[in-house]
C-alpha cells in the first residue's frame, strides 16, 4: 500500500510539472488528470493504481479510450505525455474539429451496437450486414491513412 501511495504521488507531481491543470486523487488510488490544450479544449486521463501493482490508464476526454497498462510511474507519465503530444500536434490541423466529431460518433456507434445486442436477439443476416459495413469503414480509414500526410 505504501508503494502505491508513493508511486501515485510521484506520478502526480511529474504530471503537474508537465502542465496538468488539475490532478485529483480519489479513494482506491484513482487519479484524474486534466491538461488544457487551449482555453476551449482539454484532455482528461484517468489512471488507477491497483492493489496487484498494475496501473490502468484511460483517456476520458475528448472521448473515452483505453490507453494501456504502464508497468510503472515512468511508463505512465511517458504514455500520457506521448498521447498528449499527439493531441497538441493534431489540434493545429484544420481537420481537428471534424476528427473530434467523428471520434464522438464512433463512441455513439459503440454504445448503440451494445444496446442493440444486449437487448435484442439480432438476426444473423443483420449481423453480417453490420460486419460488412464495419469492414467497409475500416477500408475507408485505411485509405484515408494512405492518402494522408504526417503531422
Amino acid at each position: 500500500m505504501l508503494r502505491d501511495l508513493v508511486t501515485d504521488d510521484m506520478a502526480n507531481v511529474v504530471l503537474k510539472q508537465l502542465g496538468a491543470v488539475s490532478v485529483q486523487t480519489k479513494p482506491a488510488y484513482i487519479n484524474t488528470v486534466k491538461f488544457d490544450i487551449s482555453p476551449t479544449f482539454e484532455i482528461t486521463y484517468v489512471y488507477e493504481m491497483r492493489g496487484d501493482e498494475t496501473i490502468l490508464l484511460n483517456r476520458e476526454n475528448p472521448y473515452p479510450m483505453f490507453i494501456g497498462e504502464p508497468s510503472n510511474e515512468d511508463e505512465l507519465v511517458s504514455m500520457i505525455t506521448g498521447d498528449l503530444e499527439k493531441f497538441k500536434s493534431a489540434y493545429n490541423s484544420s481537420n481537428f474539429s471534424m476528427f473530434i466529431a467523428l471520434a464522438g460518433r464512433s463512441t455513439e456507434m459503440k454504445e448503440c451496437i451494445e444496446k442493440v445486442f444486449l437487448k435484442h436477439n439480432v438476426e444473423p443476416e443483420d449481423l453480417k450486414k453490420i460486419e460488412n459495413g464495419l469492414e467497409d469503414l475500416f477500408g475507408l480509414i485505411k485509405e484515408a491513412a494512405e492518402n494522408a500526410k504526417p503531422l
